[in-house]
């Protein structure tokens, strides 16, 4: 059950098959870049989407509340995310892994915050 595990996450995860901690560190770097870089698209899709909803609502109560609500909600799931990520990470200290458990929290909770909004915003 564990190789089948192990297996699993190495495929996964390109960086699973680096040789050293450093090869794992710079590819974790790389691949944290490349979500964030799609999580700011994914965000600034979406903050564009509830703004021109906003713009066009036509309904009781005010509008503008979802582009703001979208908004608060990314500031709590900012500080979430990096609370999150610091509490894994600090089972390993004080180990060379800690770097690596918070890459691999944040890439793990960045790539579901892209799937959340784009789901919800109908981007796929």
């Amino acid at each position: 059950m564990l190789l089948v595990l192990a297996a699993t996450m190495a495929s996964q995860n390109p960086c699973a098959q680096m040789s050293s901690a450093y090869e794992m560190r710079e590819c974790g770097v790389k691949q944290l870049e490349a979500i964030d870089r799609d999580l700011q698209k994914s965000w600034e899709r979406a903050i564009s989407r509830a703004r021109t909803e906003d713009r066009l609502y036509d309904g009781p109560g005010p509008a503008g509340e979802w582009a703001a609500a979208l908004t608060k909600s990314q500031q709590n799931w900012n500080r979430y995310r990096d609370a999150q990520c610091t509490a894994e990470s600090l089972k390993m200290r004080p180990g060379n892994g800690t770097m690596g458990l918070e890459l691999n929290c944040r890439i793990r909770m960045g790539q579901a915050r892209i799937t959340e909004l784009e789901v919800h915003f109908d981007f796929r």
